[in-house]
């Protein structure tokens, strides 16, 4: 501990080389053959300050160091289970009393060649059960109006922006492909939401069409 500065610093690091990949560093919690294993935590350090904000938390790989090569991936994974679930990833910000809770951004670099980088969110498979649900809901709210949810294709300065596609998966061999749902929820005292759908403006060009059509059967 420190009076009147600052506290020391704990530097890990593996020695550098001039051939082959560096070193690694391996942080690894006991095993146990009668209980659960150890936990790895990385908690940064809180501030007695009313003012101050407890210390952030970095987790990144370096640059890449050459045109060719590429910067290091990032892995977060929980282990596999032979009887039982696996382990959940939670990704969450704390409660906040007094103010707005924290946000999760979740974005892809930019690039000056090819396609921008892709966001890809897929539930669970099963070969014995129904696949996993994917989620989408925004925040409720006690005293005011819920959050929205936005979905919104990319902008395209000199062409066209990318195209929003809703759609169910194929039906295998047996069975029916999934339904559509587009509906408002109800209300007790009110008006429910409405269901808009419309094409934008256009100038100097015919505005866009709405299609609705209804697949071909053969019975």
């Amino acid at each position: 501990a420190a009076t009147g500065g600052r506290g020391g610093m704990l530097s890990l690091s593996v020695g550098k080389g001039d051939s082959g990949v560096g070193g690694s560093l391996l942080l690894e919690s006991g095993s146990s053959s009668g209980g659960a294993g150890g936990e790895v935590r990385l908690v940064t350090g809180s501030s007695d300050a009313t003012s101050q904000s407890s210390g952030d938390l970095h987790l990144e790989t370096s640059n890449a160091a050459s045109a060719a090569g590429v910067s290091g991936s990032l892995y977060f994974t929980s282990g596999t289970t032979s009887a039982g679930t696996s382990g959940a990833l939670a990704l969450s910000t704390g409660a906040a009393t007094g103010g707005a809770g924290g946000s999760i951004s979740l974005a892809v670099g930019s690039g000056d060649t090819g396609r921008g980088g892709d966001v890809d969110v897929t539930a669970g498979a099963s070969s014995g059960a129904a696949g996993g649900d994917v989620i989408f809901r925004s925040g409720s709210s006690a005293s005011d109006t819920g959050g929205d949810v936005h979905m919104s294709s990319g902008a395209g300065t000199a062409t066209s922006s990318g195209a929003v596609t809703i759609r169910s998966a194929n039906a295998g061999t047996a069975g029916m492909s999934g339904t559509l749902f587009f509906s408002s929820g109800s209300a007790s005292s009110g008006n429910s939401g409405a269901l808009h759908l419309g094409t934008g403006a256009a100038t100097d060009g015919r505005g866009g069409f709405i299609s609705m059509s209804v697949g071909s059967g053969t019975s």
